[in-house]
């Protein structure tokens, strides 16, 4: 689900206060939810393959299997998902 940006933008600090019971917690709630929301930003072809890999926990050989695609097209997918979560997250997080 996304979110529209500015009003989400606004209540994910107050959202983290609320849930959070240390500084460290509310900056891992922020954390996750730039995380989330680079991982939304992805195209359909790197967001599926960096999910079912990371989240999902399958092999090359299964997401080229499930895809349609050959497990090199996998690991690229998913080696070129992973640089442009690192590049949309970046700034934010560091």
């Amino acid at each position: 689900m996304r979110w529209a940006g500015s009003v989400h933008r606004k209540a994910t600090p107050r959202l983290a206060k609320i849930v959070a019971t240390s500084e460290d917690e509310i900056d891992l709630v922020l954390a996750l939810d730039v995380l989330r929301d680079a991982v939304g930003a992805l195209s359909d072809k790197l967001r599926e393959v960096v999910v079912m890999k990371v989240w999902g926990g399958l092999t090359f050989a299964q997401i080229s299997e499930t895809l349609a695609i050959s497990p090199n097209t996998a690991a690229s997918r998913y080696r070129y998902g992973l640089e442009e979560l690192r590049k949309l997250t970046k700034e934010v997080l560091a």
